[in-house]
């Protein structure tokens, strides 16, 4: 499978254009993301070229299947992540991660990396089961009783005395 999104620019009158991209798995796990195994996503990228300029408005919408932070059972998370990348074409400072520079050579930019680091930024730090409007949570309320009752049996580490007393 081919794991770059390129966008031909090259040939291109001054306006504005859209393309439409469904990434999978296949495109996260190219980066050595296994987290990421289960997804599907719909990339919709709208491009305003002007004479030097090109901005990219980026809408990624989808959803990741992956586990629980809590109760370890399966979860689907929604992502919806929306960004800007500016193209220019200049000789320009390669630090700026909104701005891709091109020479007036290049006839395509590849926007793999810019979709990749965006959804990786779209995903929850803690993933977890969403509570419901009666305040129950999604989470298996078998394993969260487990998890309540370990909690009750956990006896300090005797080691931890010594530090307590420095409070």
């Amino acid at each position: 499978m081919n794991n770059k999104l390129l966008i031909k620019f090259c040939g291109l009158e001054n306006g504005s254009y859209s393309f439409d991209y469904k990434i999978d798995g296949a495109f996260f796990e190219a980066y050595g993301n296994s987290e990421l195994a289960k997804c599907d996503f719909d990339v919709k990228v709208n491009l305003l070229r002007e004479e030097t300029l090109m901005t990219l408005s980026v809408n990624i919408s989808g959803e990741i299947e992956s586990i629980c932070d809590r109760c370890l059972d399966p979860l689907i998370i929604p992502i919806n992540v929306s960004d800007t990348l500016f193209v220019k074409q200049a000789e320009g400072d390669p630090t700026d991660e909104n701005v891709l520079f091109v020479t007036k050579a290049d006839t395509q930019i590849d926007i793999s990396k810019f979709i990749y680091d965006m959804v990786c930024v779209g995903i929850p730090f803690r993933k977890v089961h969403h509570v419901d409007e009666n305040g129950e949570s999604g989470c298996n309320k078998e394993q969260i009783a487990l998890l309540e009752k370990m909690k009750e049996k956990k006896e300090m580490d005797p080691r931890w005395d010594a530090l307590k007393k420095l409070k």
